[in-house]
This record gives structure tokens, sequence and C-alpha cells, in this order.
């Protein structure tokens, strides 16, 4: 399976138009960072490769054991993110 960067944002923040996302998404899908004017619109048909997306995993499951012990507030979206590499890419914890 595979999915768009425009889709991913979308599901990962709950809206239409994403305005934002991390350094390691933006590695994962190819987008130059920090984000400029225009970067949804000119990246966001842009797939994810499984490479990446299993690189991207393995770095949020990284972020989210930091999050844990520090800021619980950021944890949501790098859950949402984590579910949604697990549903379009059938990874698992022992993925990582």
């Amino acid at each position: 399976m595979t999915i768009s960067l425009k889709q991913y944002l979308s599901e990962k923040y709950g809206v239409k138009k994403p305005s934002t996302m991390t350094s390691s998404e933006a590695r994962a899908f190819g987008v130059p960072y920090p984000l400029r004017n225009g970067w949804l619109q000119e990246h966001g048909d842009k797939k994810m490769s499984l490479y990446c997306a299993e690189e991207l995993f393995a770095r949020l499951h990284k972020r989210l054991n930091k999050q844990l012990a520090i800021d619980k507030e950021t944890v949501h979206y790098t859950e949402k993110a984590i579910d949604i590499l697990r549903r379009n890419f059938g990874f698992s914890l022992e993925t990582v």
C-alpha cells in the first residue's frame, strides 16, 4: 500500500488542508525543511515509499517513548501517525 503526503497529514491532524509536518515526515516524503510557502501544493501528491515509511515508523516509536516521559500533549499526534503507517503499510511493533 501507499499514501500521499496530503492524505497522511490530513488524517493525522484531522483537517482537509494540513499546514505543518515534522522534519522526520518531511524527510520521509522528500520535502525540503523548513517548510516554505506552497509546500503542500508542490508536494501534496508525493507518495511515501515503503523504505521511507519503515524509517518514519521507527523514528515515531523512538519519539513516542521520549514524549511519554516528557511531553504528553504531543503524544496524540505521534500515536495517530503510527496508526496511519500501521494501517497503510501493515507495520507492527516487531517491524521496529
